[in-house]
Order: structure tokens, then sequence, then C-alpha cells
């Protein structure tokens, strides 16, 4: 059994419904399939998942798949991470 993971913050947009919600997750250390499990032991199940950033660095305007260099600033801020 593994040790337990960083906290995390979950938040639920009010239009959501009963049948079919968007959920964000925040977390500060994530695991394998860390989500998946936790939305799994609450009884639901994950359709998508979308990374919206990594240690700052968003990637916005990146379609799925694909890959870019980074930025000098990008890697600035991935090094003050350590």
């Amino acid at each position: 059994m593994q040790a337990p993971s960083a906290e995390a913050t979950v938040s639920v947009p009010a239009s959501s419904t009963a049948s079919a919600c968007w959920v964000q997750f925040t977390l500060k250390e994530g695991r394998n399939r860390q989500i998946r499990r936790m939305v799994h032991a609450l009884g639901y199940k994950v359709k998508a998942l979308h990374r919206t950033s990594f240690c700052g660095v968003l990637g916005q305007g990146l379609a799925p798949g694909k890959w870019e260099y980074l930025s000098d600033a990008e890697l600035q801020l991935l090094r003050r991470r350590k």
C-alpha cells in the first residue's frame, strides 16, 4: 500500500447536473491514475481528463497529443519548482 498523497482540492461548477458534470481537481502531487481512482471510489466513472497546466506551464492552444519547445520563461519556472 502506498503512503497517502498530498492534499487535493476539488470544485464542481454550479451548472453541473446529477447525470453529468465537469469537476476541477487541483493536485499538489499526482500519482498514477489518481483522479480515476478517487472518482471510482465514490462510485462514478471518468469519461475524459484534460490537464490544464503542469507546474505552472499552461500549454494553451496546444492540440491533444502535440508538443512544443518550452520558452525560456517556462524553463525558469520549472527549474524554480525543484
